[in-house]
């Protein structure tokens, strides 16, 4: 089985500047998750790419290749990312990759253990379509949730009122069951569910049956200045 590891970064961030070169724990960002790749080739990745416009890294590592200006804007499509990484790799490697691991770079969470366990999922369960990574964030599950109305400028509950449940404790953060969120450390996905990109929205190239891998809920992706400590 191929397996093949995309590490994504990308310059010009508005949220937190350089975030994916930002030195946290004495190295790069970015370079977190593509060194926890590396320890699993050649066992479990065959090789681990980058894909990136960043020079520092594209001057640096002989394994990365040069996203193209469209997909290096904010409102660039992260799919069309993949799949220009997918493609590319495929080209490199003159086959097709069976099963792409793929990394953001700003973030530092995704564990040589927990990739090994999606890889696996993968490799032994033909039902799932993908893995990935979350943490367990119910303080912000939907039920809690506001935003603003027009024109008045109050607040009303983000879901409508009427779809509430009927429990006690509506409250609670916990009433509600478990929330888990896609955290930022990694998605590990067949070929084919990239390709068809028909699967549970928002990340449609996950397919429809997703394995989470729980991590501890510190791990997030770097997007705001105040998260910085904490990453």
């Amino acid at each position: 089985m191929n397996i093949y590891a995309l590490q994504t970064a990308r310059n010009g961030s508005k949220s937190v500047p350089n975030k994916n070169l930002l030195e946290i724990g004495g190295k790069p960002l970015y370079k977190w998750n593509y060194d926890y790749a590396k320890k699993l080739e050649p066992t479990l990745i065959q090789k681990t790419f980058i894909s990136t416009d960043i020079p520092e890294i594209l001057n640096k590592h002989n394994n990365s290749f040069k996203r193209p200006a469209h997909l290096c804007k904010c409102d660039s499509s992260h799919y069309e990312t993949i799949l220009h990484g997918l493609f590319t790799i495929e080209n490199i490697i003159q086959k097709k990759v069976d099963i792409l691991v793929i990394l953001l770079g700003n973030n530092r969470g995704a564990y040589p253990v927990d990739l090994s366990t999606g890889i696996q999922s993968l490799k032994n369960n033909v039902g799932y379509d993908s893995a990935m990574s979350v943490g367990k964030f119910n303080m912000f599950n939907p039920y809690r949730a506001y935003k603003i109305k027009e024109p008045s400028k109050s607040l009303e509950t983000y879901i409508d009122q009427n779809q509430y449940p009927d429990i006690n404790n509506l409250n609670d953060k916990d009433a509600y069951g478990d929330v888990h969120f896609f955290n930022g450390s990694f998605w590990i996905c067949r070929r084919e569910c990239i390709l068809k990109n028909k699967g549970l929205e928002p990340f449609s190239w996950l397919g429809d049956s997703i394995m989470p891998i729980v991590q501890d809920s510190k791990i997030m992706e770097l997007d705001a200045p105040w998260q910085t400590p904490i990453i």
